[in-house]
């Protein structure tokens, strides 16, 4: 057996067998630049706040976070603010979220707050957010993390499929440039569909390799080692940091003392777990992570003015390499109207692979088995 033919029969059984797995892992992650849509959808004003005037400056986030803890009561347990315009890029409102007593924490409790005023506006849990919903499917299907390590192998073999099919679309004879600029169109209806499934792979073979790798990348860091340090592994432990002392530091405080170590920067997000330091996040033009921002710094949740920060854009290339794969990934690095394209022609091409590559596999096997003896190795499609 010769290595071409090898790798046509491993390229084909193996995407048959995932196809069905590709068509849903794609086709939600094309939805997914519409993930605000989604929650305006469902939720609608509650999600959205104006500015008094331009240029109004937010309240203090303390206010937010009373006003969350007012309106849920003694249960619920603060660990995290959403700022405007962060994870769900269109929601205006500040969103403060924590756990209320019997709760899923895979799911915690939403609170949405004018950012301008500390008003609430309503509460929701994630789990009942459709547009949470379809981020869940993408990141697992329906199997919790045997369902991401599924799909994060996935991303893998995306990457396989593509080199493979370069290396087999390759033209052994005739100019490269003629063959990429437009498919033959010729032969039966399979060989039709055979040529368009070429041609569109090599066209978009770069978008599936960089949005399989980040998406791999984002669920499983640990996989490429050294490549990528996330920031958990910068964390500081250790000496003054593993003091307790008698004070308590706000999320205002830590705010403010974030955006004095990068005042060129928004704070977009706070993490503060429970016996962790508190993680402020921060954003600024031009910085890899678009979602979160490359600054972080971290704040002693109990030790006055104890905070360490870091700027991953600046940092090492393993660095800098982790902190843009979930924006990579999402669409987010490349701004909303390209962000949105790439990734809806790159899910809806995937799809379109799996169903063409389907139909033409099992044509040409069909083909195959229904040719005379001496003649079944010359059945197949045009290439």
């Amino acid at each position: 057996m010769t290595a071409r033919r090898f790798l046509k029969l491993t390229h084909g059984w193996i995407g048959v067998v995932v196809a069905l797995f590709v068509i849903l892992v794609a086709g939600s992650g094309a939805s997914l630049p519409f993930m605000s849509e989604m929650f305006l959808a469902q939720y609608g004003d509650a999600l959205e706040a104006e500015a008094p005037r331009p240029g109004a400056p937010y309240v203090d986030i303390d206010a937010m976070v009373r006003t969350a803890e007012a309106v849920r009561g003694e249960r619920f347990n603060t660990v995290g603010i959403l700022m405007p315009h962060t994870r769900v890029p269109d929601v205006s409102t500040a969103m403060v979220f924590g756990m209320e007593e019997g709760g899923d924490p895979l799911y915690p409790m939403m609170v949405s707050v004018d950012p301008w005023t500390a008003e609430h506006k309503t509460s929701f849990s994630l789990g009942d957010a459709f547009g949470h919903d379809m981020i869940d499917f993408h990141y697992e299907l329906v199997f919790g993390e045997w369902g991401a390590t599924f799909v994060s192998i996935l991303g893998i073999l995306l990457v396989a499929f593509a080199l493979t099919g370069l290396w087999l679309w390759w033209p052994r004879q005739g100019g490269l440039w003629r063959k990429a600029r437009a498919p033959a169109m010729k032969g039966k209806a399979s060989a039709k569909l055979f040529q368009i499934h070429g041609w569109l792979g090599i066209w978009t073979a770069l978008l599936v390799v960089v949005f399989a790798l980040s998406g791999t990348a984002t669920a499983r860091p640990e996989w490429f080692g050294p490549m990528l340090v996330d920031h958990e592994a910068l964390e500081p432990h250790g000496g003054a940091w593993a003091r307790t002392c008698e004070g308590t530091t706000t999320p205002g405080e830590a705010a403010q003392l974030a955006r004095a170590r990068f005042p060129e920067k928004q704070v977009s997000t706070l993490y503060f777990l429970p016996g962790e330091p508190i993680h402020v996040f921060l954003r600024g033009p031009g910085d890899l992570n678009a979602i979160e921002g490359d600054g972080l710094v971290w704040v002693h949740p109990s030790c006055d003015g104890l905070a360490q920060s870091v700027d991953l854009g600046e940092g090492a290339l393993a660095e800098q390499a982790q902190s843009m794969m979930f924006s990579l990934h999402g669409g987010y690095f490349f701004g909303p109207v390209v962000g949105t394209l790439l990734v809806v022609v790159t899910g809806l091409s995937l799809v379109f692979f799996s169903v063409s590559g389907v139909i033409v596999f099992f044509t040409r096997t069909w083909r195959r088995k229904k040719a005379p003896a001496g003649l079944a190795e010359a059945v197949s499609p045009a290439e």
